[in-house]
């Protein structure tokens, strides 16, 4: 008689403890594999072989999105975030040139990595058979809006534009929808939403350690650097603090809302270093948006929401005042909103810039209406500027104001499409907060809030500070737009009957989605 080996039941708990414990292990992998290859890379950089790091990163990353799709995102995130357009600007990551044109063409290396991440998904998913595109509202609009995107191309270049500078202005339209694309249809990984916000709050904190550093010399001088880090930042350091707030509002807890806090005031002391009046403004809307949305949706959190409105209150009550007439840095985010009523002598000169291009753009607009200027084609100036053109290279062509820019280059039509990409995106991350369902996890509500502020971050950004045009922003932007996309088509499958009654009838009804 043979032996056979007793089988010793294993209980739920034991499953979970040892999926517990196995990712601890790829966490702490992954962390000490993170470290170990940013200090290789970081020495490179350091001694002017920035390149190499590029080569490596275009041989290795299709090995790993194939192995791992989610990755795909993330790593095109975490460029985006961690990678300045103007590499003199911050030290180590400034050394990498992955958003400038590779010497004699017009393509940057992330356009490549782009180009390979996605054939990648695409030949995976075409050999396993789950290649299958779900329609929404706001994929049919984003197609709609690259469809007045490419036209603006063509008709530029019909009008004698020179197509290095037009590369330049049709590039944040393609980010946007390829990552939205390869986030929303591509990849099916229940786990993405919570990587992404992971590689928004550890590199995003990074960055904001690193506008730390170059802040604190600068305390106490009577003459600052204009800036600190790329623009942008103060959507993308806003955006940090933004989804902090969340995480607070909604009662996210756990080890990413303790990361968050633990960052938020090096977050905090890079955008007062870095200056943007546009920071405060992004971040003002943010959290008012979040908490809102976390107000109308968690009836169970109203008295926690109440009281820290209260101490808020308080708070800018004594804030305000104490500062208002203040030039201290601490000073700086009331002298954002005093700067409307009262500026001083370098927010005048900049406001009276920003009226007289805009009054410019609506020139431009008139003259082209309805079809559109296209892009590569310099704007008409009857308001004469101040040539500043060594600061900023393209500001012919993409002025400060990118909603009236957008509006003249694709015509009357692509801009009522373009509002019908954010309307969209608002009622879709709307509806991911209204989906959620008492007692369940908070995460997809607060990710549908996070979605919300960003937006409007975005249209500030884009209002005053070139936002619309910026590969960052873009790459960020429809990362989450299309996190969040996917969020409701897989919510949608696997609550039917619940959640048929909290989203809108015109999302459809897809069927079960496959994960992988």
């Amino acid at each position: 008689m043979v032996n056979r080996p007793t089988l010793t039941p294993v209980t739920i708990q034991e499953v979970e403890a040892a999926g517990q414990a196995r990712r601890r292990a790829i966490f702490v992998t992954g962390l000490v594999s993170a470290v170990v290859l940013t200090l290789i890379g970081s020495a490179l950089v350091l001694s002017d072989q920035g390149l190499y790091v590029i080569a490596v990163m275009l041989v290795f990353v299709p090995i790993v999105v194939w192995r791992y799709p989610s990755a795909g995102v993330t790593i095109l995130l975490w460029i985006a975030l961690d990678f300045e357009a103007f590499p003199e600007k911050v030290f180590v990551t400034g050394g990498v040139p992955l958003l400038k044109n590779l010497p004699g063409i017009h393509f940057t290396p992330t356009e490549f990595l782009m180009v390979a991440i996605v054939l990648v998904l695409l030949i995976r998913a075409l050999n396993e058979g789950t290649l299958q595109i779900r329609r929404t509202p706001l994929l049919v609009a984003l197609l709609g809006l690259m469809a007045f995107v490419l036209f603006a191309e063509v008709e530029g270049l019909s009008r004698g534009a020179n197509i290095n500078t037009t590369a330049w202005e049709i590039r944040p339209w393609i980010y946007l929808f390829v990552l939205y694309f390869v986030a929303a249809q591509m990849v099916r990984n229940p786990r993405l939403p919570q990587m992404v916000l992971w590689v928004i709050v550890i590199v995003s904190g990074i960055k904001g350690i690193q506008g730390t550093i170059l802040y604190l010399p600068t305390l106490g001088r009577q003459s600052r650097p204009e800036t600190l880090l790329d623009h942008e930042e103060a959507l993308m350091l806003g955006c940090f603090l933004i989804l902090t707030t969340a995480l607070w509002v909604f009662g996210r807890s756990g080890w990413l809302r303790r990361t968050a806090t633990l960052l938020a005031p090096f977050v905090l002391a890079a955008e007062i270093g870095n200056d943007r009046r546009t920071a405060w403004i992004i971040l003002a809307l943010g959290v008012l948006a979040v908490g809102f949305l976390g107000w109308v949706s968690m009836p169970e959190r109203r008295g926690r929401l109440a009281v820290a409105v209260a101490v808020v209150a308080v708070v800018l009550s004594v804030y305000v005042p104490a500062f208002w007439t203040s030039t201290s840095s601490l000073a700086r985010p009331v002298q954002a909103f005093r700067s409307v009523s009262s500026p001083d002598y370098r927010n005048q000169a900049s406001n009276d810039y920003r009226d007289a291009e805009n009054r410019d753009l609506e020139y431009n607009i008139k003259k082209t209406t309805p079809v559109g200027m296209g892009f590569g084609i310099k704007y008409q100036t009857p308001i004469p500027l101040i040539d500043v053109s060594k600061i900023d290279p393209l500001i012919a062509y993409i002025p400060h104001n990118t909603i009236l820019y957008l509006w003249w280059r694709v015509g009357l039509g692509g801009f009522i499409v373009f509002w019908a990409v954010i309307g969209t995106g608002i009622i879709g991350a709307c509806a991911l907060v209204r989906a959620r369902r008492r007692g369940e996890d908070p995460s997809d509500a607060m990710l549908g809030a996070l979605v919300v502020g960003l937006l409007l971050g975005y249209l500030a950004e884009a209002w005053f500070d070139q936002g619309m045009t910026s590969v960052r922003i873009a790459i960020e932007t429809g990362a989450l737009l299309g996190v969040m996309d996917g969020v409701l088509l897989r919510r949608m499958a696997l609550f039917p009957d619940s959640a048929s009654r909290r989203l809108p009838w015109w999302l459809g009804r897809p069927a079960a989605v496959t994960e992988g």
